[in-house]
């Protein structure tokens, strides 16, 4: 699995997927305080480590570029389909994509490059996250929360992204057809427990 983990402590160079050999990708040899920081080759897929140290920081052009690369061709579009998963690491809290802080940074991420729902892997967990993270909050009941019109919203957005790339690019109208079944058929997986779990509570 090729692996973008993006600090603070490390953003000389970020690479693109094309950029990576067939072994560990190793960096100029400056000091390095958080190992865990480098892109690394696997066999297969994407994953894209969002650090707390990156988010406090806030910048997002520093995965802008890397994320631009996946989106740049049908080839790499074809090739990266169904591959990417995003994981969020150093927050001591169960849920953080539901973190104020983390939603702010991957709003702002998404604002400039949205094609999230071709590339993402096509489950209820990584269409969850994604949801969760670019979702805007309703009120409900105590506080605010995450509502069915809510997610469905953004659902709808993420595919009309997707439809646009699909359109640039020329895509084919069955593979794109695939891909946003895939992901719908997730995004229900996702959010019928949620609903009927509220609905019972009630």
């Amino acid at each position: 699995m090729k692996i973008l983990t993006v600090s603070a402590a490390q953003l000389h160079d970020i690479r693109k997927p094309s950029d990576y050999s067939t072994s560990t990708v190793s960096h100029s040899p400056r000091p390095e305080p958080n190992n865990s920081s480098r892109p690394a080759l696997g066999r297969s897929g994407l994953s894209l480590v969002l650090t707390k140290e990156l988010i406090d920081v806030g910048r997002v052009e520093l995965v802008l570029e890397w994320l631009e690369s996946l989106s740049s061709s049908a080839a790499s579009v074809s090739r990266y389909r169904d591959s990417l998963r995003i994981t969020i690491t150093g927050f001591d809290e169960p849920t953080p994509a539901l973190n104020p802080r983390c939603r702010a940074f991957f709003k702002s991420l998404a604002g400039r490059w949205p094609y999230w729902l071709h590339f993402i892997e096509k489950d209820h967990e990584s269409i969850g996250l994604l949801l969760m993270l670019l979702a805007d909050d309703e009120p409900l009941g105590a506080g605010p929360a995450l509502t069915r019109d809510a997610l469905s919203a953004t659902m709808a957005r993420l595919l009309s992204d997707a439809d646009r790339l699909y359109a640039a690019l020329g895509v084919p109208e069955p593979v794109a057809q695939a891909n946003c079944d895939a992901a719908t058929s997730a995004y229900f997986e996702f959010v019928e427990p949620i609903v009927s779990g509220r609905a019972a509570a009630g």
